[in-house]
Parts: structure tokens; C-alpha cells; sequence
């Protein structure tokens, strides 16, 4: 899964972070909402400021881990920021990185049993984790990670990530008898995540790939002529949508 506002305003954002925490007291939602402003700017940083900016939603989350300790919604945070550290930083220790990343979402689990980000954020880490550890590794997690993505959409319908996880899934594995690979389904989930996420380019660019595998190009070109039509602020999933739009322009 691998992936510029100018980067002098980046910095500004990373002090204002830190700068909440010594305010933290009863509350965490401001905070929270912080972090995901820095996200959103992410993508558009040089590969040193991107390690940096995760390295500070690392510990602001563990720092609200220990403030918030009964707190799932914090548990599924830093599980979130774990599994996205490992994505931007490419960190040397990624197996060490993931694993913690399980630990916080199944701490999330424990502390509140219907979180349904909780088991997404589970599911995502378990399949980098089986990635970082080989094939064997990769097989015996599908049925772990399939699990954890039906009870993030049992408990959160509309949260259009767990479907394209899902999708990715059905279409990576292996099929019958090794795993669950079944390309039908991958495209049953894949259009399940543009109907919920109808912004996202880069489902659509997925779904596109998907009728390809399918050998149903006709349908696939028409795919490619709804994202060049796309207005170009549509960025939901922090990818390079003119980029895309680029790469579908090449293909068509």
C-alpha cells in the first residue's frame, strides 16, 4: 500500500500539536481533530518533514493512550496512527510498529466491543503485518483480517474504507481451496465503496483494475472516463487525484 501547501506552513502544524499537549485535560476531542488536520497535509510533504509529522501523532497518541486509558476512541487512534506510521515512514521496525498497532485496536475492542473502527483499524494492521511477514504469514491472517472487516461494517455500514480493504482481500488471496479469493466478490465490495465514498478517485481508479482482472475492458473504460471527469479537490483516501486522472488519460 505505498504512496506537496508549501512544507514551510507543515512545521507550524506540528508545533501547534505539541502545543496541545500539555492541554489536555478532560478533553481529547480537539486534540483528535488536530491530528486529522495534520494528516490531511501529509501526502503533500517531503519524505522527511512526513516522517516527523507521524513521529508527533505517534506520541501525541500514546500520550493520550495514558490519559485516556479507558478510552476506546483513543486505543483506535494510535492504532491508526501505528498502521499509518508504518505506511509513510517505511520504519526499519515495522513488524515492532504493527504489532503495537493490534495491540491498541484490540485494547479499543475490549473497551468498547461495538467500535467498529476498532476492528477496521485491527484488520489494517494484521494485513501489513502479514505483508511484513511473508506468504505463509499472509494466508493464515485472511481469515483474522475478513473477520475484523464484517464486524467493522456490523457495527459502522457506512465507513467505506472497510469495504475497499475488503475488496483488496477477495482479490489478493488465493482462490478456493488455498484462501478466499473470489473476484465477483471483490467487485461486489468495490462498487460498495464508491457507492459510500462516491468522492474517492482512487476507488475508482481500483474499480477500474478490478474489471480489468475481469477481462470486462468496455466496462473498465467507462470507469476511466468517470475519473477524468472529476472535479480535481476529490481527495477523500489523501491520494494524488491528478495523478490518477493522469494515469486514467494514459490508459484510455
Amino acid at each position: 500500500m505505498k504512496k506537496l501547501l508549501v512544507v514551510i506552513f507543515i512545521p507550524l502544524l506540528i508545533i501547534g500539536l505539541f502545543g496541545s499537549i500539555s492541554a489536555i485535560n478532560d478533553d481529547y476531542e480537539e486534540v483528535l481533530a488536530e491530528i486529522e488536520d495534520i494528516y490531511q497535509q501529509i501526502p503533500d510533504a517531503d519524505e522527511q518533514t512526513r516522517v516527523e509529522m507521524m513521529e508527533n501523532i505517534m506520541t501525541t497518541a500514546e500520550n493520550l493512550v495514558e490519559e485516556f486509558p479507558h478510552s476506546a476512541r483513543v486505543h483506535w487512534e494510535a492504532a491508526k496512527s501505528y498502521g499509518h506510521y508504518n505506511y509513510f515512514a517505511e520504519p526499519e521496525n515495522a513488524e515492532e510498529i504493527l504489532e503495537q498497532g493490534v495491540e491498541y485496536a484490540e485494547k479499543a475492542i475490549e473497551l468498547d466491543p461495538e467500535s467498529g473502527k476498532a476492528y477496521f483499524w485491527k484488520a489494517a494492521n494484521l494485513g501489513d503485518l502479514a505483508q511484513e511477514r511473508g506468504i505463509l504469514a499472509s494466508l493464515a491472517s485472511v481469515d483474522p483480517i475478513k473477520e475484523n472487516l464484517e464486524k467493522t461494517m456490523e457495527f459502522s455500514p457506512d465507513f467505506a474504507p472497510a469495504y475497499d480493504v475488503m475488496a483488496r482481500l477477495y482479490m489478493e488471496a488465493p482462490g478456493w481451496p488455498l484462501s478466499i479469493g473470489d473476484e465477483e466478490k471483490s467487485l461486489e465490495y468495490r462498487k460498495k465503496s464508491i457507492q459510500l465514498a462516491p468522492e474517492a478517485s482512487t476507488y475508482r481508479w481500483r474499480l477500474y483494475e478490478t474489471y480489468l482482472e475481469l477481462g470486462e475492458e468496455e466496462k473498465a473504460e467507462e470507469v476511466l472516463e468517470d475519473i477524468i471527469a472529476m472535479p480535481a479537490e476529490n481527495n477523500l483516501v489523501r491520494e494524488d487525484v491528478e495523478e490518477i486522472k493522469r494515469r486514467a488519460e494514459e490508459n484510455l
